[in-house]
């Protein structure tokens, strides 16, 4: 009965101070189309903390959402999940305007580990960003380790 009442008083206090809630995959996935940034980001957050590969493709349109974090966070999440599915939008998303955006789209190609990402990773061997390219350099050696 106490361990009952300590989850129920856990969940409150989150949700009291937090505003986090106990979703299903089916609703973090109808969020990825909320209105409000803030509830696309943390569906996000959620399915790839989860590692849910159901939500790849939500994933990979939310690497062109209209909101920098929103995006930052798809490509973060498509690098927990590591699916093969996300390769081509990772290296559209090299080009995102934003630098966090293009720095984790390279680490996850390099978590693929697919040599048809080669190219596009060179190409953001020359990113004005020091971390983007240092990235992309050590996807680049990773998916050439990983080939041997």
């Amino acid at each position: 009965m106490i361990r009952k009442l300590g989850w129920l008083a856990l969940s409150l206090l989150c949700l009291f101070f937090w505003g986090c809630a106990f979703k299903s995959r089916d609703a973090y996935i109808n969020d990825l189309n909320n209105k409000n940034w803030k509830v696309r980001y943390n569906a996000v957050i959620e399915l790839g903390v989860n590692r849910d590969v159901q939500a790849v493709p939500g994933l990979i349109e939310k690497l062109s959402d209209e909101n920098d974090l929103v995006r930052e966070a798809a490509a973060r999440s498509l690098y927990w999940i590591g699916d093969v599915r996300a390769r081509e939008a990772l290296e559209r998303a090299l080009k995102d305007r934003n630098r966090f955006v293009r720095e984790k789209a390279a680490a996850a190609l390099g978590k693929l580990g697919a040599k048809e990402s080669l190219l596009a990773l060179n190409g953001a061997l020359n990113d004005p960003d020091e971390g983007v390219r240092n990235a992309a350099s050590s996807a680049i050696q990773k998916i050439r380790e990983d080939k041997r």
